[in-house]
């Protein structure tokens, strides 16, 4: 028997090679489960439509109006603050405290 040729003796490794790469690759693909004590991800919530209703229009010019004797810019930046609070809630309608019934 003759000493086996070096291409014979590596061609097995290599093979092991290329398939254990493809092992790992697969592996890296597969989405990995979430632990049990991970909470679940919520779906993002879908914009909801905002109604103002007419009481709230006009409080909200009084104010206005009420702060603006002072300062215009003031009254301007305090209205702009309120309008992007209420906003805050379409996207977050459990966020904040209810008003008492």
């Amino acid at each position: 028997m003759g000493s086996p040729k070096f291409s014979e003796d590596v061609r097995p490794l290599t093979d092991l090679k290329t398939k254990a790469g493809a092992v790992v690759d697969s592996l890296r693909r597969s989405p990995r489960p979430k632990p049990s004590w991970m909470p679940s991800a919520r779906p993002m919530a879908r914009k909801r439509k905002l109604l103002w209703s007419g009481p709230a229009l006009e409080d909200l010019r009084e104010i206005r109006e009420y702060v603006a004797r002072d300062k215009l810019a003031a009254a301007k930046k305090l209205v702009l603050a309120i309008r992007n609070s209420v906003l805050h809630l379409r996207e977050h309608p459990h966020s904040g405290s209810r008003a008492p019934s």
